[in-house]
This record gives structure tokens, sequence and C-alpha cells, in this order.
């Protein structure tokens, strides 16, 4: 596989997760309660799952 096509799979791929992370960001932002706790969160397989809404408001991940 040539240098071109290997480069270009690599930047298809990049975008497409960025896409789909901050699609599903705005998704859980919508739908999910803010800043839910432990007792807001919403719980799935008899309580084996559970998904609530937070944001990080650190520099690290958040990038400022």
């Amino acid at each position: 596989m040539s240098l071109h096509k290997k480069l270009t799979i690599i930047i298809l791929i990049s975008l497409l997760s960025i896409v789909f992370d901050q699609a599903t960001k705005s998704i859980a932002a919508e739908h999910l309660p803010q800043y839910s706790y432990a007792d807001d969160s919403q719980s799935y397989l008899y309580d084996t799952v559970r998904i609530g809404y937070t944001e990080n408001s650190g520099v690290f991940l958040g990038l400022g």
C-alpha cells in the first residue's frame, strides 16, 4: 500500500473519530440530566450499568 493511501486512511479514521466523539457528547448533553450523581444516573441491566452526565472542568482533558 502506498504512503498516500496510508495517510488518507489515517486522516479519514481520525476525522470520523472526532465526528463520532462530538456527536455522542452532544447526544449525552441533550438527553441525560445535567451533573448527575449516583442517585440521578440511569440504571440498566438490573443496576449493572449506570449512565450519568458530568463534565470535565479541568484543563488537562478538557483542553481549556
